[in-house]
């Protein structure tokens, strides 16, 4: 389905939101590489999202949220620094690394019971949160430890047979990096990967 991310239709909106609340896999565009997304509460959907990934369950994963309130639904402990960075950097490609309510499924938070959080700076991601309502999980695009695809085509053979919704914006563009990855459980803050 073609999606423009700067300015997507109506009914991009509501059938990723659909997906979503169906505990679908959705590809799509994001503010940086191109993600999978899931309903982060919904072990099932996160269970196939990892299988189809290849991803290990001690390494938890990305989610995304449309503003900083929901942080206080899924974390604990947060430290002061985080309201800093936050209202420093987002929206925008910084993800946040907080401890992960228990209650939260085990495959969000990894084997170190800590969940990544990130506020996007693109209007798909921030409307299509608004409208489900609620976070999604958005993971990159590619199988683990393999370099995500170089063009849209490459992207399309490998995963749209595996998905529920194939979200298709702008090329790949090879320069952008995945978010820069901020641990707050650290004090002082320390740098996991550095991005865009």
């Amino acid at each position: 389905m073609y999606c423009d991310k700067n300015a997507p239709s109506p009914d991009v909106i509501a059938r990723a939101s659909q997906a979503i609340r169906l505990g679908q896999i959705v590809v799509h565009p994001t503010d940086t590489i191109y993600g999978l997304a899931c309903d982060p509460l919904n072990a099932k959907a996160l269970q196939r999202l990892f299988a189809i990934k290849g991803r290990s369950p001690k390494k938890g994963a990305l989610v995304m949220i449309h503003d900083i309130e929901c942080c206080e639904d899924m974390c604990h402990d947060i430290p002061n620094v985080f309201h800093k960075l936050a209202s420093t950097f987002w929206p925008g490609p910084i993800t946040l690394l907080l401890h992960g309510k228990p209650s939260l499924p085990d495959l969000l938070l990894g084997s170190e019971g800590k969940i990544g959080l990130r506020c996007p700076d693109l209007p798909l991601l921030q409307l299509w949160m608004k409208s489900i309502p609620g976070a999604i999980v958005s993971t990159s695009a590619n199988f683990s430890g393999q370099e995500g695809p170089r063009s849209l085509a490459a992207l399309r053979q490998l995963l749209f047979d595996k998905v529920d919704l194939f979200l298709e914006g702008e090329e790949i563009d090879e320069q952008v990096q995945a978010s820069t990855v901020i641990d707050l459980t650290f004090d002082p803050p320390k740098v996991v990967r550095f991005g865009q």
